[in-house]
């Protein structure tokens, strides 16, 4: 797929059908870890939020509010 085509079918999702597994969250994040930094900084940090109540404390918390 040409990248234009790529940019115009993509789409935001905001509420998924059922949360990812574990194995595939520690896959994502390990490819994550394996992606180029500026200047080899390695300054990025990712947090995966399992817990339905955690998340819930995470999002009063954490996120700003609108």
């Amino acid at each position: 797929m040409e990248f234009q085509k790529l940019i115009e079918k993509r789409r935001s999702i905001r509420a998924y059908a059922a949360p990812a597994a574990k194995e595939d969250i520690e896959a994502i994040l390990t490819m994550a870890q394996q992606a180029p930094s500026w200047k080899n900084c390695q300054s990025a940090r990712c947090y995966a939020v399992v817990s339905p109540d955690k998340l819930a404390e995470v999002r009063e918390k954490c996120l700003p509010s609108f």
